[in-house]
């Protein structure tokens, strides 16, 4: 399969214009076309549609586009180990999403970097279900995520772990540092992350039962957390992602009555069958909390 083809396949899915498609990619508009056709002669599907304002993606090129994407990324990533194979003993390719970058991770790295410079590091934020599809396909050594895997290839360790925390902005809700009761969330100009899904659903079901409730959706901790700075609503974040704003009174935590703590556990998944590279020994070698098999 041609990977020109592919990279087309995807700059016109994000721009929906064969035009655009065109002056992005600086080639022919005939050629952005041209491809398209070879990828549906290839797949023996219709990968796009033409409509008015340029074009729709199929269900099956809905499908083909997550595919198209993973096989360039293990292009990039086969090219760059090979090119670093003349420069370096070895090669740790690692992941996080982008807050436990920032609160940890970007930290653990650069002391791993410090510790062993003959290992380059090749580092992918990103969001955790695309990282463990990552790690599926064999692209990535290690990754940490809220997602405990244990298969025949891929085996998780606990990382970290963070209280959650309901925050607001300290000058606008104040008054509000007494606590409350589970109940009073209703009332409250609520931020939505994706915390919700995976540690308080049980609060979503049975106390907020109307999805409008949620003044502002955000799928990134981190950008929640700026909308929460800014006092435009409260929101339920990991302690360590706001813990310089609470130190600094820039944000406050809200007690909560009636709710027990909530933790996010944050694990180390690792590729059973790189553990015995230079680059994970090293890894483990330097944080031996996280206890291999």
């Amino acid at each position: 399969m041609n990977f020109e083809c592919l990279q087309t396949f995807i700059v016109l899915s994000q721009c929906k214009n064969f035009t655009r498609a065109s002056e992005i990619m600086y080639v022919a508009q005939s050629t952005i076309s041209n491809r398209i056709r070879l990828l549906e002669e290839y797949t023996k599907c219709q990968l796009v549609i033409r409509n008015k304002t340029g074009i729709e993606l199929t269900e099956e090129g809905t499908l083909f586009l997550q595919y198209a994407k993973q096989l360039l990324n293990v292009e990039t990533v086969a090219l760059r180990e090979i090119h670093m194979l003349n420069m370096y003993r070895d090669h740790l390719n690692v992941a996080c999403a982008q807050w436990i970058h920032d609160c940890w991770f970007a930290d653990d790295m650069a002391c791993y970097s410090r510790n062993f410079p003959d290992i380059a590091v090749n580092m992918t934020v990103d969001h955790g279900e695309t990282l463990i599809s990552m790690m599926h396909n064999s692209t990535l050594d290690l990754a940490i995520t809220a997602y405990n895997i244990n298969t025949n290839s891929l085996v998780s360790r606990l990382y970290k772990k963070s209280k959650v925390v309901l925050v607001e902005k300290k000058e606008q809700y104040s008054y509000l540092q007494k606590g409350i009761r589970g109940k009073d969330l209703l009332g409250l100009p609520l931020i939505y992350s994706d915390i919700w899904e995976n540690y308080l659903s049980d609060i979503s079901e049975h106390l907020l039962l109307d999805e409008r409730v949620y003044r502002i959706h955000y799928n990134m901790l981190g950008s929640a957390k700026s909308f929460c700075i800014a006092g435009l609503g409260c929101c339920f974040l990991p302690a360590d992602l706001v813990k310089h704003e609470l130190e600094t009174d820039m944000l406050v935590e809200i007690p909560i009555d009636e709710i027990s703590a909530r933790y996010v556990d944050l694990f180390v998944t690792y590729n059973r069958d790189r553990l015995q590279s230079t680059a994970m020994k090293s890894f483990f070698e330097l944080f031996p909390q996280i206890i291999p098999d």
